[in-house]
């Protein structure tokens, strides 16, 4: 994907990921984007205001620069993790947020529904209020995948090894935004 500045022709912004995407360098760093002449890996890219021009960030910082015929790597993506071969068919994922006094109607909807996973936009280190974690721990004993992760923008949702999902302690996004 390309984006720039407002007063760009559309096809400069087009052109610029076209670009990266045909420069040898691409080659192997995955899925990248282009925002204002800058690359950055997807994995790495949230939008942060409503917006703004610069309305998209990275976690990480810009892989390199693309300007006019120059394109410049200047470092390569963090590696990702990779589970095995892809999936020819994907399970279905919905994302519950925890939120001062929720109730866990939405998750028993879900599990219901036959929901593999559960992605939780949680608070700070992965908050979840105590009526949704005993919702979420019902749901993992049902076989649902349950994952924390954090709506703050920075940082990453950690897990002390000694809890245990009946603790809240579900799998971790880590620096994945929901």
């Amino acid at each position: 994907g390309a984006m720039g500045l407002l007063d760009e022709p559309g096809l400069d912004r087009l052109l610029d990921a076209v670009r990266v995407a045909a420069h040898p360098d691409a080659r192997g760093k995955g899925v990248l984007v282009v925002l204002n002449q800058q690359i950055h890996a997807a994995r790495d890219v949230a939008k942060a205001h409503t917006s703004a021009v610069d309305a998209f960030v990275s976690a990480c910082g810009p892989l390199g620069f693309v300007q006019d015929d120059y394109v410049r790597f200047a470092r390569a993506p963090r590696a990702a993790w990779v589970i095995g071969p892809m999936p020819t068919a994907w399970p279905v994922v919905e994302i519950v947020a925890s939120y001062a006094q929720p109730g866990r109607v939405a998750v028993d909807a879900l599990v219901r529904a036959g929901v593999a996973g559960l992605v939780v936009a949680a608070a700070g280190n992965g908050s979840v209020h105590e009526v949704l974690a005993e919702a979420l721990a019902d749901a993992a004993a049902a076989g649902v995948a349950v994952v924390r992760s954090s709506r703050t923008g920075a940082g990453h949702v950690a897990i002390p090894p000694q809890l245990s999902p009946a603790d809240g302690a579900f799998v971790s996004a880590t620096d994945l935004n929901p």
